[in-house]
């Protein structure tokens, strides 16, 4: 027997807040889904200090936080 590696095209996520310390922190879990629609992965993440001032009341600054720490195009 011989395991074989599948390449996975993961094309979108979604972010749920699991914890909000408000002027302080965020953690979030972030699911990972391929182009049919399963989900394939999930992160841990949590933004605090500077990024978390930076996201003020903008959830754009989440999504492309989110995009820049996966490195997700």
């Amino acid at each position: 027997y011989s395991p074989t590696m599948q390449q996975i095209n993961l094309t979108k996520f979604r972010v749920k807040v699991i914890d909000l310390i408000l002027f302080q922190k965020v953690d979030l879990i972030v699911y990972l889904y391929d182009e049919n629609n399963i989900m394939r992965h999930s992160v841990e993440m949590t933004i605090s200090g500077d990024d978390y001032s930076y996201w003020n009341n903008d959830d754009t600054y989440i999504i492309d936080y989110v995009k820049r720490e996966l490195k997700f195009d």
